[in-house]
């Protein structure tokens, strides 16, 4: 038999190997590269840039945090320029009065309109299961009175309320707040 007349074809070569899919050692030099540009970025942008761009991000009016940082974040830059009210003018009445709104709109904040109108021992048991931190223990005393007559806060020392503020600190920071809240969009809003 001829060879020439045998129907054979010449060797097919494969197509040539692509870029896409990469191999794995590309993608961990990629993943490094990106993580070494962030690290760049966050080394040489201004001290607080980013942590403000994304406080905005997750605590602003249509923040992406709901409930619980916003709420424990409002709660205690509130309770911050209530202490230094008190420390620049010494007022007990207004640091009484400014404490008392607070911690009652914590409360409507967290439990809803359940909260608007408890006697004072059932908004103390409320206050006190909102938090894994206890409150202060003379925190109903401090503020049954004081907060809502001028006379009577007057008789108090501030040293007390200075006390009272930095005790509601913790309390603040440890807030236990569900995740869904029972009001509307304003999430870092009290």
């Amino acid at each position: 038999m001829d060879p020439a007349a045998l129907p054979l074809r010449d060797i097919h070569l494969p197509a040539p190997i692509g870029w896409w899919p990469l191999a794995s050692g590309w993608w961990w030099l990629l993943a490094s590269v990106m993580v070494l540009v962030v690290a760049l970025a966050l080394w040489r942008a201004p001290a607080g840039a980013l942590r403000r761009r994304v406080d905005s991000w997750l605590f602003g009016a249509d923040g992406l945090a709901r409930g619980v940082f916003g709420v424990r974040r409002a709660a205690l830059r509130e309770l911050q320029a209530i202490a230094q009210a008190l420390a620049t003018d010494g007022n007990v009445h207004d640091c009484a009065r400014a404490l008392s709104a607070l911690l009652r709109r914590i409360a409507l904040r967290v439990h809803g309109p359940s909260a608007a109108n408890p006697d004072e021992r059932a908004w103390l048991a409320m206050l006190s299961s909102m938090s894994a931190a206890p409150l202060p223990t003379d925190l109903l005393d401090a503020l049954r009175h004081a907060a809502y007559s001028p006379r009577v806060a007057d008789t108090a020392q501030a040293q007390r309320y200075r006390d009272l503020t930095s005790a509601l600190r913790p309390w603040m920071q440890r807030l236990r707040v569900p995740y869904r809240m029972p009001q509307g969009r304003a999430h870092a809003a009290l």
